[in-house]
């Protein structure tokens, strides 16, 4: 990863476009496992009310019924169709890119005191405004308001919770460049 970033910023000469334009790039090799993702988790949330029905179904029979059986049965063929574990796939495989730009980022000296925009004179340091932390969070709220979710109102409400939870106890003290990667990240994405 600072290989890549490196190289970049041999052209751009600002580590912060380098890591912008780093990030696109990921992206775009990230882009066929985000759309079989969102595929997938369409298929999940358009099975999720027939699910219910049959979990209801369930509940109403006694365990030695036979009828449980087939019930259970349909209840595997239903999550064969539309695996909900393939939406976290794409999360998964970001993961070691994710903890390469930390660690870069923390690190590495080439990033110490490099500055970006006007306010951010160090990307290793976190955003003394919180402007990036307060923007990303925004873009983590938008792009949970663009994926499919089910149909249970307390996920939706959890789903627009957890990026200002994240936003608070690890963002804001994030250094700037890792920020800026995640926000660049959710934009793209």
């Amino acid at each position: 990863m600072l290989g890549a970033m490196r190289a970049i910023n041999q052209y751009i000469h600002n580590w912060g476009w380098s890591i912008v334009i780093l990030t696109v790039l990921l992206n775009m090799i990230f882009f066929p496992l985000r759309w079989r993702s969102s595929v997938m988790m369409k298929k999940a949330a358009a099975m999720q009310p027939r699910m219910k029905e049959l979990q209801d179904e369930m509940r109403k029979l006694d365990k030695n019924d036979p009828r449980t059986l087939e019930l259970q049965r349909k209840q595997l063929e239903l999550m064969k169709e539309g695996n909900p574990l393939m939406g976290c796939l794409p999360l998964l495989l970001q993961m070691p890119f994710f903890m390469a730009v930390f660690a870069i980022l923390t690190v590495s000296i080439e990033v110490r005191h490099a500055p970006f925009i006007v306010w951010l004179h160090d990307l290793s340091v976190p955003d003394p405004y919180w402007l990036l932390p307060i923007i990303m969070c925004v873009t983590m709220i938008a792009q949970t308001a663009l994926t499919p979710t089910t149909a249970d109102p307390m996920q939706k409400k959890i789903s627009y919770i957890m990026p200002v939870v994240l936003t608070y106890f690890f963002f804001i003290s994030a250094p700037a460049g890792l920020v800026l990667y995640w926000m660049v990240g959710n934009l793209v994405g």
